[in-house]
């Protein structure tokens, strides 16, 4: 029985292997947490059952189901990585080009996660005979071992949860802060995202400069400005700090570019839904609400470009996107990087814009003493 534990087990290492080298050559762009858990639950209940059992019994029978459990166990990960090898991710490329590689993708891991389904049901069912082989007078329910179904259905029950902090933590609409000096700043964002008919193009505008020198402030002075209110339809404020992950970012997005389009009810859907999509899925809603609406989406405190090269495949080409970005970051290089159009190097403040701020704060603090 130790033997067929480490089996599983060296199964699941596998596959937690393979998810964590998601964008290398050696990594799966595939969700595969769920069916860790799940050789996880058979780890657990083959304990068990060698816990109520002084020794292995050996047959016909369960050399039989052995077989069979080593067999699906391969057939896991065969189906994993021959999944992997055929839809490695593709870098830019034309519109038609992206949407292609994400439909292709989709199918593929449509069409893969099926598979993984009903090989994941057939171990179960080996692993609950081979036990009930070994452990005949153990009660039934201790041989019971979750579904794939109920393992996503637990994870459903977290991610409305989850999405509300994702959506506390991104929503940043305090513009009522006082600020100095950055008058000209606000109004040179506000004429790149919303040109006229003869200035250039810009995509992406970047706020540059080090930690506390006000890039934050700045870019919510922006994003709440009524030219860009007017302008624009949807609008997304993201942190992405050092601990982003993309799905984050693309439930974050989604989950505050459609509320203008949705109920409560949908919305609160739509978000519980998106537990068993693959990013690859989520990158494609995101591209499609791009492409359809005029959206500002601010991308707050950036640090590094893995995050940009991640999110690249659901944004339009630059050809057919009317929505706009705005990046905060102290790495200017990484503006330059992601391909800025327009780039705000944040100043210090001189000695009088100081003593104005100053004041400002001064007169706040002590007005009631007056």
């Amino acid at each position: 029985m130790t033997s067929l534990v480490n089996m599983v087990s060296a199964t699941r290492e596998r596959l937690l292997y393979l998810m964590s080298a998601r964008g290398s050559p050696f990594g799966v762009d595939m969700d595969l947490s769920p069916y860790c858990e799940a050789l996880q639950n058979i780890v657990d209940a083959l304990m068990l059952v060698r816990s109520k059992t002084e020794t292995e019994r050996q047959s016909e029978r369960i050399l039989e189901v052995k077989r069979r459990i080593r067999s699906l166990l391969f057939t896991i990960e065969n189906e994993v990585e021959l999944y992997g090898l055929q839809h490695e991710s593709g870098g830019s490329g034309s519109g038609y080009k992206v949407r292609g590689i994400i439909r292709s993708c989709i199918q593929g891991l449509n069409k893969s996660r099926a598979k993984l389904d009903i090989i994941h049901n057939q171990l179960s069912d080996a692993v609950v005979e081979y036990n009930r082989e070994q452990a005949p007078d153990l009660p039934m329910v201790n041989h019971d071992i979750r579904s794939i179904n109920d393992i996503r259905s637990i994870k459903v029950s977290h991610t409305s949860e989850k999405a509300q902090r994702l959506v506390s933590r991104a929503n940043y609409s305090n513009d009522l802060e006082h600020t100095v000096g950055l008058e000209e700043a606000i109004s040179r964002l506000v004429k790149v995202l919303v040109p006229g008919d003869t200035d250039a193009k810009v995509v992406i505008a970047s706020i540059c400069g080090e930690g506390g020198i006000g890039k934050t402030t700045l870019a919510n002075k922006v994003y709440n400005q009524h030219q860009i209110r007017s302008h624009f339809e949807c609008f997304a404020w993201v942190y992405v700090g050092i601990n982003w992950t993309i799905r984050d970012i693309l439930v974050n997005i989604l989950h505050q570019l459609l509320p203008s389009r949705l109920t409560k009810k949908n919305k609160e859907l739509m978000m519980m839904t998106m537990v068993d999509v693959e990013d690859v899925e989520l990158a494609q809603q995101v591209h499609e609400v791009l492409q359809e609406n005029v959206c500002l989406i601010v991308l707050d405190n950036c640090c590094t470009y893995e995050f940009w090269d991640s999110l690249r495949m659901a944004l339009p080409t630059e050809e057919e996107n009317a929505s706009r970005f705005i990046l905060t970051t102290r790495q200017r290089d990484l503006a330059v990087r992601v391909g800025a159009g327009f780039i705000w190097d944040m100043q210090n403040l001189d000695p009088d814009q100081s003593w104005e701020l100053f004041s400002y704060w001064r007169d706040l603090a002590f007005k009631d003493d007056f």
